[in-house]
């Protein structure tokens, strides 16, 4: 975790502290005369600090000089007990840039009303302020920054500013979230940038996000999430650690990186259909053998250019391969006791499934391929291959205990609702199934 140490804090403090020219309101100011120009700096009485309710004003009067005052430096109120704050500014005048650490330490700190002149803010700038409930930061701004407010507890809602296109690194490390909700022009999601959030259990991601990054909600709580359909990049440990059960990657996916979803104790996988392949940063990147052996369901709906993980000591029992699938180049473990295919050529598409596989699992296939199926020269070796007993719409309606249908996002569908292609039926006894509509 890249933090600042507060060792190195002081230093920084103490190398500026003799910097200020004048003082007003408590607030202490340098000046460039020529330029009028006016910025807050470290306060150097170290028995006075800036406290209370804090206004940084557009500009500063002193005498007959007036500033327009453009700037707040590194540190200007690290540790200062101050309550709330407000920078102040309009189209013509006020701080347009706050340096690293302005108001890190403030542990009374509880609001910050940010103005839209403010174009640019350095990283960790709330850090360590345990007491803040809420930011307001410019419209303006694109990129929420590096560690803006890592370890701030007590935040446990944010506005995202309108043109926010991404979320730094650990921007919200250890807050205090308990739910999320991403707006659609967010894109990026970066490095453990909602890492740890103790009490974080919904999240909801917006439809416009492309890449989440490293670790972004590794040990957060939640229970289930859906991927936008937009989204391209899922990388390593991004929900490692929590408490998902289930997991729908999108046909958008075009990385997926390793120990994604790491000890969470998923119990299903559905890799939504796809005609793109789909590129792994690492020959194993779940790595499930060693993090999940309770995963009991795949729907494998796309190709995957490698093997993503060996199923060898695994406790998968159920496999569905829909009819997108063109390349089974990977080996699934002795467990499965059933293999649903919708592939329509199965001459087309070798199986590598185990001796023990075939003569234990059923095989299940739509009744118009049964043939094919016994006649292919790899899935002919299956010992027990059946038609679907229910794969068409008209079988599901006569079904009384069909209770919901969903797409394979986990959205719902109306109930009127006839789709082509795979969905999932969950029926009024709680069980659910994956159906194929033509």
């Amino acid at each position: 975790m890249r933090t600042i140490s507060l060792i190195a804090l002081l230093l920084t403090a103490t190398v500026s502290a003799m910097a200020s020219d004048f003082v007003k309101d408590g607030i202490y100011y340098t000046y460039d005369i020529d330029a009028m120009t006016a910025r807050v700096c470290i306060c150097d009485d170290y028995d006075n600090p800036p406290s209370g309710d804090i206004v940084i004003p557009a500009t500063v009067t002193m005498g007959r000089h007036t500033f327009d005052v453009v700037a707040i430096d590194q540190n200007a109120f690290a540790n200062a007990p101050i309550t709330p704050v407000t920078i102040e500014g309009d189209a013509e005048h006020g701080v347009t840039s706050i340096g690293r650490n302005a108001f890190s330490y403030c542990l009374s700190l509880e609001r910050a009303v940010i103005s839209d002149r403010v174009k640019e803010i350095d990283k960790q700038v709330f850090y360590e302020c345990s007491a803040l409930k809420s930011v307001r930061l410019p419209d303006g701004l694109e990129l929420i920054p590096n560690a803006l407010c890592l370890n701030c507890t007590s935040l446990t809602t944010f506005n995202f500013p309108k043109g926010c296109r991404g979320i730094d690194d650990e921007a919200f490390r250890k807050c205090g979230f308990t739910e999320l909700h991403l707006p659609d022009n967010i894109i990026l999601v970066g490095e453990d940038a909602f890492a740890y959030n103790k009490k974080l259990t919904k999240v909801d991601l917006g439809n416009g996000l492309k890449a989440i990054d490293y670790c972004a909600f590794q040990g957060c709580p939640i229970t289930e999430i859906t991927l936008p359909p937009t989204l391209q990049y899922l990388l390593d440990e991004a929900f490692a650690s929590t408490k998902l059960t289930r997991i729908s990657l999108p046909p958008s996916l075009i990385m997926l990186g390793p120990n994604t979803f790491a000890g969470c104790k998923l119990k299903e996988i559905v890799y939504e259909d796809g005609d793109q392949d789909l590129e792994f940063m690492y020959e194993d990147p779940l790595m499930l053998d060693n993090y999940d052996p309770a995963i009991e369901s795949v729907y494998l709906g796309r190709n995957l250019n490698a093997a993503p993980y060996d199923y060898e000591e695994e406790r998968v029992r159920h496999l569905t391969i829909g009819p997108l699938v063109k390349n089974l180049n990977f080996q699934f473990g002795d467990a499965l006791e059933t293999v649903t295919s919708y592939i329509a050529d199965p001459a087309a598409v070798p199986e590598f499934f185990t001796n023990r596989v075939h003569a234990n699992a059923i095989l299940y296939v739509p009744q118009e391929y049964l043939s094919a199926y016994e006649n292919a020269a790899t899935w002919k070796r299956f010992f027990d291959i059946r038609p679907i007993a229910e794969d068409a719409v008209g079988a599901i309606a006569a079904d009384s205990r069909a209770a919901e249908r969903y797409d394979l996002s986990g959205r719902r569908l109306p109930a009127t609702a006839a789709p082509h292609g795979l969905s999932i039926i969950r029926q009024a006894d709680g069980s659910a199934r994956k159906v194929l509509s033509r």
